[in-house]
């Protein structure tokens, strides 16, 4: 499943205190190469689903992985700005 198929099935999850937000860091779980659970998390503008399909496609790219191996999307923290994220 892509972010987008994931998002579309199953929304956004939330695992952080919801809050009006403009950025947000979010956990992708997914399949790696070697068939195993993998996560990796992404800094994206609030609730940019096309941003946050970009930045895992360049980083599928960059490391070999498929794309379409998504198994979870949780946003782990919000924040007004990406200096505010950690």
């Amino acid at each position: 499943m892509t972010i987008k198929q994931y998002i579309k099935k199953y929304g956004w999850e939330i695992e952080c205190n919801p809050q009006r937000c403009r950025v947000m860091s979010v956990d992708i779980g997914f399949i790696n190469d070697k068939k195993r659970e993998d996560q990796t998390q992404l800094d994206i503008m609030a609730y940019d689903e096309g941003e946050l399909s970009d930045l895992f496609k360049d980083f599928c790219r960059e490391n070999r992985f498929p794309q379409n191996t998504v198994t979870y999307v949780g946003v782990v923290q919000m924040a007004d700005s990406m200096e505010e994220l950690e």
